[in-house]
C-alpha cells in the first residue's frame, strides 16, 4: 500500500516457491572402446521422474567437476522433458552419429539427443561428475542434479540402479535394458533405465494337492497375480 496527498494505491501479488523438479542423471559414458571409423564420445543421459509436469530446460547450463557456472553449457531453447522421459546428452556428435554408433532400432522412439561442446567439458576416465543448474542459479552449489562417477571401465557405461534409487554402478550388459552398441563393443541403455516391459512367462507345476505358479519378475516392475475360483 501506497498513500501520499494525491490519494492511496493498493498493488498485490503472490509468490508461489515450487519444488525442483525431480530430474536425475540416471547414465554417464566417460570413456568409450576404439572402434575404428565409428563416430563416438562422451554422454550423459538426464530422467524426469515427475509424473505430471514437463520442464522446460531453456537456459538450464551444465558442467563437469572442475568447472561452474561461468563456462557451462547452455542448453537452448525447445529442449523440454516430459514425466518419465530421458534426454542423452553428447559432446560434438551429431543424433545422426549417435543413432548409428548404438543402433537406432535399439533407443527409444523420439529419443531427443542434444549435441554440446565446449573448453573442459570432457569427463575425466578416472572420475568426474555432472553437475545441472537450472536458468536462474547464480550458486555453484546450487545444482538441480548431479552424479559423481568413479574410474571407467572402457565402453561400460556408469547407470541409475531403479531399484536402489542410486547413481553409481556399472552397466550389466542384459540387465534393465543394457545392451552392447550396434557398431561397437560398447554396452549402456540410453533413453532407458528400466527393461523393456515383457509380459512374464509362467511356469504352472503341481505340489501335491496344490498347484505352484512361478514367473520371473524383473526389478523395478510391480506384478499382480489375479485368481478366480470359477473358470467360466
Amino acid at each position: 500500500v501506497a498513500s501520499n496527498s494525491s490519494g492511496v494505491a493498493t498493488s498485490l501479488a503472490t509468490l508461489v516457491v515450487r519444488p525442483k523438479p525431480d530430474l536425475r542423471i540416471t547414465e554417464v559414458q566417460s570413456l568409450t572402446t576404439n572402434a575404428p571409423g565409428v563416430s563416438k564420445a562422451d554422454w550423459w543421459e538426464l530422467t524426469s521422474f515427475e509424473s505430471q509436469r514437463g520442464v522446460d530446460l531453456a537456459g538450464w547450463r551444465f558442467n563437469d567437476s572442475a568447472g561452474g557456472l561461468a563456462d557451462a553449457f547452455e542448453i537452448g531453447a525447445s529442449v523440454t522433458i516430459g514425466p518419465g522421459e530421458s534426454i542423452v546428452f553428447v559432446e560434438g556428435l551429431s543424433a545422426a552419429q549417435f543413432r548409428n554408433w548404438w543402433g537406432a532400432t535399439n533407443l527409444p522412439a523420439g529419443l531427443q539427443i542434444v549435441t554440446y561442446s565446449g573448453a573442459g567439458l570432457g569427463f575425466g576416465a578416472d572420475g568426474d561428475s555432472v553437475r545441472l543448474w537450472n536458468d536462474t542459479a547464480t550458486d555453484t552449489n546450487d545444482p538441480v542434479a548431479q552424479a559423481t562417477f568413479g574410474t571407467a571401465t572402457a565402453g561400460v557405461t556408469f547407470n541409475h540402479d531403479p531399484v536402489a534409487g542410486v547413481f553409481g554402478g556399472a552397466s550389466v550388459l542384459g540387465v534393465q535394458g543394457v545392451f552392447r552398441a550396434a557398431a561397437a563393443s560398447d554396452i549402456g541403455s540410453p533413453g532407458i533405465i528400466l527393461a523393456p516391459l515383457a509380459s512374464p512367462v509362467l511356469s504352472v507345476t503341481r505340489s501335491g494337492s496344490l498347484v505352484r505358479i512361478g514367473f520371473e519378475a524383473a526389478a523395478g516392475r510391480r506384478y499382480w497375480l489375479e485368481a478366480r475360483n470359477d473358470l467360466g
